[in-house]
């Protein structure tokens, strides 16, 4: 967990670790680094109830994660639920409408502002991002849907069918716009 929360916040930052003062200013300006760390406090605790010498940690943490998972949720729209497994550097940009449930997002991943990631009305298993995916505000991404490593989802895209590694989809419902794409340049 906490060398999720190192690349997390390193991710935030943009840069090399920069000292105690740059990550404080780091975390009180960053919205998605607020709600991704609340998120890893909660798969924290879920994991401790299971180990023997943890549990009454995570039993009197309980409340105090309950109370910030919903001050994340009613204050920046964003609900990042513990069915999804987000990987270490995820970079949460601006804040609003944000849903990931029952998920997997691989390291380094970006998502933009009221992006939904989530399983279809008919199936428990959601989408499957690999690394480096670039997610762009507006897009929905629902069901057994695999993002391959480096894809980029464009604006307002609705992803139906699985998009292969280093692709530019775009629209609704998502075409392949053009393989071989490079997102590392995007923000």
């Amino acid at each position: 967990m906490f060398e999720a929360v190192r690349a997390d916040l390193l991710r935030a930052q943009g840069c090399a670790w920069e000292g105690p003062r740059r990550a404080l200013h780091t975390l009180v300006n960053s919205y998605g680094l607020q709600a991704l760390l609340v998120y890893r406090l909660g798969r924290w605790l879920r994991d401790a109830r299971r180990r023997p010498g943890r549990w009454l940690l995570a039993l009197l943490a309980w409340v105090p994660y309950r109370l910030l998972y919903a001050l994340v949720r009613v204050a920046y729209d964003i609900q990042l639920e513990s069915s999804a497994d987000l990987g270490p550097g995820l970079l949460i940009h601006h804040f609003g409408g944000i849903r990931l449930r029952s998920c997997r997002l691989g390291a380094n991943c970006v998502i933009h502002h009221e992006v939904q990631l989530e399983p279809a009305a008919d199936c428990q298993d959601g989408p499957q991002l690999g690394d480096h995916v670039w997610v762009g505000p507006h897009a929905r991404i629902s069901g057994r849907i695999q993002v391959g490593n480096g894809a980029t989802v464009g604006a307002g895209a609705v992803v139906m069918r699985d998009v292969p590694a280093n692709a530019l989809v775009l629209g609704a419902p998502a075409i392949v716009a053009r393989y071989g794409y490079d997102n590392s340049a995007l923000p």
